[in-house]
């Protein structure tokens, strides 16, 4: 398994997708409760979720409204302040020579 930061996860919240996405610790990570999730590789479980989203407008509706408040919590300006404080924490270990 490869996982890395979802991004096209993000863009799909932020532009008012409904999103069915594997049940992978990082799309939770990034998800949270904005999206429902299937069991990795199976099609039913697949199957299942989107129907639920296809058939009930109020339940996509509000799932939409958690999607989109969830994806306001990531923004460049605090990924840019988090790499930065990494960058500058590793800085130091190296001057230290932990690393």
């Amino acid at each position: 398994d490869l996982e890395s930061f979802g991004i096209p996860l993000l863009e799909a919240m932020a532009s008012g997708l409904p999103i069915v996405a594997s049940n992978l610790p990082i799309c939770k990570e990034v998800c949270d409760n904005a999206v429902l999730y299937f069991e990795k590789g199976n099609v039913e479980s697949l199957s299942e979720q989107i129907r639920r989203v296809m058939s009930n407008e109020d339940f996509r509706c509000e799932l939409l409204q958690r999607a989109k408040q969830r994806s306001y919590q990531f923004t460049w300006q605090d990924t840019a302040k988090r790499f930065i404080n990494i960058a500058e924490q590793l800085s130091e270990k190296k001057q230290q020579g932990d690393i």
